[in-house]
């Protein structure tokens, strides 16, 4: 299983997390990752829309 959260902001930048169920990228196994998708969704977004 991989799943993956992704904010761009209107400047251009981006903020992405991935998490995958595995020993890499490429190996996935069944079962139920660490992190929920809306977990990943609040590390994304937890980055503020404009730098100081």
């Amino acid at each position: 299983m991989h799943w993956a959260a992704a904010v761009h902001h209107p400047d251009g930048r981006s903020v992405e997390a991935y998490e995958w169920n595995g020993e890499n990228g490429y190996t996935f196994r069944p079962g139920t990752p660490a992190l929920s998708l809306d977990q990943l969704k609040a590390i994304v977004t937890a980055v503020p829309a404009t730098v100081p």
